[in-house]
């Protein structure tokens, strides 16, 4: 068989790029589900404590709800982060292999039994359960071709464009380098009585 095909390379070229030209095609139509999953599934947990250091954001917020998530079916691992701006972010990681859809539900569904144990101000201000996954699919870089854009513009300017929040099918989108901005207002204490504002309305 093999000096069938050593006497006749004619032959074994055109059987080769044949295999090729099939091999190519199928490529291209090969579903992408067909791949093998490299990165673990996630879902996060984002909450929002207005007012409130790392610290009460931990014992408040992160301990109510972290105790309820623990012990998820499939669940690998979780780590969570407390601010002192009041932001909670907590990170599911589930195996391999599990539906992102089912993974979301199953954490959705823990953290609506911890909100009985939850601040008021946290409810009010909503709590957002995502499927996330710590790969990037794309990097996007701006440029000005008339004339050159400070980071004020940028900063501004970018999150404005779907609205703050990403475009499908991506479920999230970050923006590298950004600037924060503050903004100093006095506040007479007379006259927030007289208009009738609370503190917790005024922050």
């Amino acid at each position: 068989m093999l000096n069938f095909f050593i006497e006749r390379p004619v032959f074994s070229t055109v059987i080769a790029l044949l295999m090729v030209l099939v091999g190519a095609l199928a490529a291209v139509g090969l579903p992408i589900a067909q791949y093998p999953q490299v990165a673990p599934p996630q879902v996060t947990v984002n909450a929002v404590f207005p007012g409130a250091n790392a610290d009460v954001v931990s014992q408040s917020v992160a301990a109510s709800i972290e105790q309820q998530v623990n012990g998820a079916q499939d669940m690998l691992y979780m780590s969570s982060k407390s601010g002192n701006d009041g932001t909670y972010s907590l990170t599911v990681t589930f195996d391999i292999g599990t539906d992102k859809n089912i993974d979301q539900i199953e954490v959705q569904n823990r953290v609506a039994i911890a909100q009985n144990q939850l601040p008021a101000e946290v409810i009010r201000n909503g709590i957002t359960v995502r499927k996330s996954t710590s790969d990037f699919l794309q990097v996007i870089t701006l440029t000005s071709a008339s004339r050159p854009l400070t980071n004020t513009v940028y900063c501004i300017c970018c999150p404005c464009g779907t609205g703050g929040r990403p475009t499908p099918p991506a479920g999230a989108t970050t923006l590298c380098s950004r600037t924060t901005f503050e903004m100093s207002v006095a506040v007479t204490p007379r006259r927030a009585i007289l208009s009738g504002l609370s503190q917790m309305r005024m922050l």
